[in-house]
């Protein structure tokens, strides 16, 4: 029974080895996905930094050009501006004085209309009257005519 528990003894001794070889092949696939892993990193780092750089890159032309903007002189464009108020206040009294012109125009058309229909009116009026005169007229001297003795 010796030689048994020899034999045994030598079998868990191989077979611990084993267990540890390839315990240690297992380390080393996991440290080798994990460094793989952070190789994949290191590239979206390096891609950060050089946003960051270029960001600060923009910034700072951005800052250059506010402070040009923040040094310019404003009095031209303030007196820019007033011109263009001016100019404006102009144009809306044009416009107000043309609004009532028109109006105005209107109007008159308006009287000399009503002037002509009146006068129509009153010529119509007078045409009138001439012709039931002139009918009276005539119609007397049909009957004189007819009244006459001698006319027949």
């Amino acid at each position: 029974m010796a030689g048994v528990i020899d034999k045994l003894s030598t079998y868990a001794a191989l077979v611990g080895v084993v267990a540890a070889i390839g315990g240690g092949f297992y380390a080393w696939g996991e440290f080798n996905s994990r460094l793989n892993a952070t190789d994949g990193y290191g590239t979206q780092i390096q891609q950060l930094v050089e946003w960051k750089k270029d960001t600060i890159g923009m910034l700072s032309a951005l800052e250059t050009r506010m402070e040009a903007v923040m040094q310019l002189d404003t009095t031209l464009l303030e007196g820019r501006l007033a011109e263009l108020e001016t100019k404006m206040e102009r144009v809306r009294s044009d416009i107000r004085d043309n609004k009532n012109d028109g109006r105005d125009d209107l109007n008159d058309a308006y009287d000399a209309i009503s002037d002509v229909e009146k006068r129509m009116k009153e010529q119509k009026k007078e045409i009138k009257e001439m012709l039931k005169d002139f009918e009276e007229a005539i119609q007397k001297r049909i009957e004189r005519a007819l009244d006459n003795p001698l006319s027949g």
